[in-house]
């Protein structure tokens, strides 16, 4: 999954109780076969992945397309991978901190199903990955 791993931004589509989707591009740090990512509590992001634990990601070419079903578990802060931090510390910058107050909710997003196609020779370049 190097193109998940050199991912500036990764889109992020989960659904909402009411039924209706929501999409967020978001940071993160490709590890250990999975996304890492942080967010506010209080997002829409945050709700819904603590609420259902499954979601949408995709990157931003339309052109090189990758998809990924996932499946969200939300981790402590004291139970990230030190390698996690280290990543988002240098992805984010020196002035980065992991724990900041109030605390972020931190996600790992484990892929599930994985398709990727290029988009002027789909016929000879769709790939279904499934993970389970």
């Amino acid at each position: 999954m190097l193109r998940l791993d050199a991912a500036e931004l990764y889109w992020v589509v989960t659904t909402r109780r009411d039924g209706r989707p929501h999409a967020v591009p978001i940071g993160g740090v490709w590890f250990d076969d999975q996304l890492w990512l942080n967010t506010s509590p209080e997002t829409i992001l945050s709700r819904t992945l603590t609420r259902q634990n499954q979601a949408l990601v995709h990157l931003e070419s339309g052109s090189e397309v990758l998809i990924v079903e996932v499946r969200a578990t939300r981790v402590p802060t004291s139970e990230l991978p030190q390698e996690v931090v280290s990543l988002t510390q240098t992805k984010s910058g020196d002035g980065w901190d992991p724990d900041p107050e109030p605390p972020w909710a931190w996600f790992s997003l484990s892929p599930v199903t994985a398709m990727t196609w290029s988009y002027t020779d789909i016929r000879n370049t769709a790939v279904r990955y499934d993970f389970d």
